[in-house]
Order: structure tokens, then sequence, then C-alpha cells
């Protein structure tokens, strides 16, 4: 700590952390100034203690001190915040609300208080069982189905800020730049790459209810930073972060240019998880496997893992949507009666437009496996693994070949849904893909 403090007093001066604050007046003010009817503003609480700034120690030294006005909650906190006169309830919400069930409250008193709040978000005709989307009601397609090629849909995407793929390797610390620019996409999710019923689960246990997804989410998250925390105290555990091209990552640790940074010339590695570089638009097979293979230890149970997510774009029958028309129809149907179904009874217009919002589905009931491999041996999978002195591993031990599918199961087996409620758990945020381990040969 006192390490920290020090190198922290050497850099932030009284000169540099006036600027600092100079700057985040300047931006709150410009905030405050461009306020809507929907976006709204308060200066910070008055009673908040800012520090002297002027002693760069000391003001970090108390601000880490410091206990928080409103520390994180354990159980799911009462929804009655006053926002303008910056007061909120400190008791857990017990009871939640009989019209929407995402917030919820200590008392009655407390949600007779909070209603004129609420009521815009529990009354929101999205809410409502008869709500359909305007190209549903105007009888016409809506705007974002295209004529567009499933190959310049996907380039098209990856030449967004943020889209798919572009920065799994090395995700910044911010999504706005200093300029203003939103990185993110409009449709990022937090949810994304997580388990829902896990986040559920963690969710329920703190008295959250299903509903509140997000508040769900919270807890999980919550809980699994703390088993890291507690993981990190109790193991001998080391992280070492390169900012290098993955391809010349390999290189740079053989020449033992990374020693002194705690990973020695002579490591070797139980499990090398590449992400999907593996995908020929971004490293591609050859190059991860010919230059991981050297660093894998000589162990039967030694791994370089990683997954496909790009391959349909390349390989036509890939997806469900170009698996023929017979066997397009049959999985449609199934994903429709499996939808509809997950809408309490309901539908989202008519079956033939809801139609038009379900062929990303449609791959989760897809048998894609012969696709996949033919893919694979276009890639030049076989030589490339003689070449490594790899081979393909016949039974996952670590994860399913595909999303929910059995960790041991053959390649053709799809992924189980227990329920109505699995499967509208499983789209909230997942994506099925294909996955391929490469087991070292000894």
């Amino acid at each position: 700590m006192d390490e920290l403090i020090q190198r922290f007093s050497t850099l932030a001066t009284p000169e540099t952390m006036s600027k600092m604050m100079a700057n985040a007046q300047r931006a709150m003010d410009h905030d405050m100034s461009t306020q809507t009817k929907n976006i709204s503003m308060l200066p910070p609480d008055p009673r908040t203690a800012n520090g002297d700034i002027n002693d760069p120690a000391r003001f970090l030294q108390e601000s880490m001190s410091r206990s928080p006005r409103f520390p994180p909650p354990d159980t799911v906190p009462c929804a009655n915040v006053q926002v303008a006169k910056y007061e909120a309830c400190d008791k857990s919400g017990t009871q939640a609300c009989s019209g929407c069930r995402i917030v919820s409250y200590c008392s009655k008193e407390c949600q007779k208080a909070h209603w004129k709040s609420h009521k815009g978000d529990c009354k929101n005709p999205l809410r409502s069982e008869a709500w359909t989307p305007a190209w549903s009601r105007e009888h016409r397609l809506p705007l974002f189905i295209t004529t567009t090629t499933l190959e310049k849909e996907f380039l098209d995407k990856n030449s967004e800020e943020f889209s798919v793929g572009l920065h799994l390797w090395g995700n910044t610390p911010s999504a706005i730049r200093s300029h203003g620019i939103w990185l993110q996409t409009d449709y990022a999710d937090p949810l994304e790459g997580w388990d829902v019923t896990a986040i559920l689960k963690a969710g329920k246990a703190h008295g959250a209810q299903s509903e509140d997804i997000y508040g769900c989410l919270y807890f999980f998250l919550s809980e699994q930073l703390r088993a890291f925390a507690q993981r990190i105290r109790e193991f001998k555990l080391s992280f070492s972060l390169f900012t290098s091209d993955a391809r010349r990552l390999p290189e740079i640790i053989h020449k033992g240019l990374t020693s002194g940074y705690g990973v020695a010339r002579s490591v070797r590695f139980d499990r090398i998880e590449v992400s999907n570089i593996l995908d020929a638009n971004y490293v591609g097979i050859q190059d991860v496997l010919l230059n991981w293979s050297p660093l894998l230890a000589r162990t039967p149970t030694a791994v370089i893992m990683g997954c496909f997510m790009n391959w349909f774009t390349v390989k036509e029958d890939g997806r469900a949507t170009n698996a023929g028309r017979i066997a397009t129809r049959t999985i449609l149907k199934c994903v429709i009666n499996k939808t509809l179904l997950t809408y309490a009874g309901g539908q989202v217009g008519h079956p033939e437009d809801a139609a038009y919002l379900l062929t990303d589905d449609m791959d989760a009931l897809y048998e894609n496996s012969k696709p996949f491999s033919a893919y694979l041996k276009k890639q030049g999978l076989d030589e490339i693994l003689r070449k490594a002195k790899l081979q393909l591993r016949k039974k996952h031990t670590i994860v399913p070949h595909r999303t929910l599918a059995p960790l041991e199961g053959p390649a053709n087996a799809l992924p189980v849904f227990r329920d109505d409620e699995s499967w509208y758990n499983h789209f909230i945020d997942e994506r099925i893909t294909d996955e391929v381990d490469v087991l070292h040969v000894v």
C-alpha cells in the first residue's frame, strides 16, 4: 500500500491533480447543460467529502480508507431511492412489485413513496402482452431485414468499432474515447458470455427476482470477483500481461525476451486458450497451432483450446438457414413452437413475422457437424496437425464442442434444453458455436 501511495504521489503532482479536477468540472458542466427530458443529471452530493487534492498522497490514502456512503449490497436493496434528495432507503427489498417484479421494496410505504419514479417503467407499453413491433402492426418487413449476404453482413459488422471479435485480445478499460465516441455497438449487452442459469441462481440467493436480470448479474459478478480475490490470496498465482501480437508472442517467449517479466523461455503450459483467433479472418488454424504447439507441455492432458465463431461465413451450409429447404422448414417450425411457448402462451405478431427474428435461434437445433468437419478439412487441418505433432481430441473434457451440448458427447450432439425456460435463458445472450480441442502427442 505504501509503495502504491508513493508512486501515486510521484505521478499525481498538485498541478496534474488540479488539471484533472478542472477537466472533470468541465465535463460535468457540459453534461448539466445538455440534459433532456429523458436524461437528467444532478451535481455530486454536497455531503460527499472530496479530500484535499493539493496533497495527493493523503488524498489517495483517505479515498481508499473511507467507507462508502452506500456500500455494495449483500441483498437486494429497497428500490425507494429519491435521487433529487440524495436519499435512499437502507433496508433490504423483500417485497417485489407485483406489477413488474423488477424492483423490490421493504414496505408498502416505500413503494408508495417511490411510485412516481417507478410508474413509467412499471406501466411501460413494452411490457404489455398485447405489444407488437411497428413492422408487424403495419404488415411490412422490419428495417433490419435486408438482402445483404451473410459474408458481407459479417464484414460490415467488423468495420464497426468494438464489434464482434475485434477486441478479444485486450479489452480497453473504458467504452468511451477521450473525444467522446462511444466504442460499443448499440446491441452490446453485459450478459453476453455468461451462463444465464448461474446468474439467475446467484440472484435468487440474494433476493433478486428473475425479472431483474441485471440485478441478478450484479450478485453473480460480485460472487465471481470475491471468489477470484480469495483464490489469489490462497494460491500461488502470477499474471503476466503482454501487448503483443498473438502470432509473435510464442517467438518472443522462445527468445527469452519475457524472462524478466516472469515468463521463462523454458516455460511449458498445460493449457493454452486462444479464443476464436483460430478463425480464418483472424490468425487462422495454421499460425495458431504451429506457433503455439512448441509451448505445450508434453503430458497426455495438455491442450490447445479455441473456438470458431465465424466459420459459417465461408461455409454456406454452416447455418440452418442454408441447410436446404426441407431441413430449414423443419427447424424453423420447431424453433417457432419453442419460442412462442416462452411468451406465456402469447405471440409476438404473427408466426411468419416472428420467423424473421428466429434465424439465429435456428442454429441451436441444426446439426452442423458434417459442414464443420468439411470446413476444417478445407482449412488443411490434417496436414497442420501432422506438422505440429498434434492430434484432434475425440472427447472433450473441459468444454463441450457446442454450447450446452453434453461435455463428452459425440460431435453431432445438439444442445440440451431441459425446458422452455432454459431455452429462453440461453437465447438471452448465448451464441451457438462449434469448438475444437487439440491434444499434444507425446
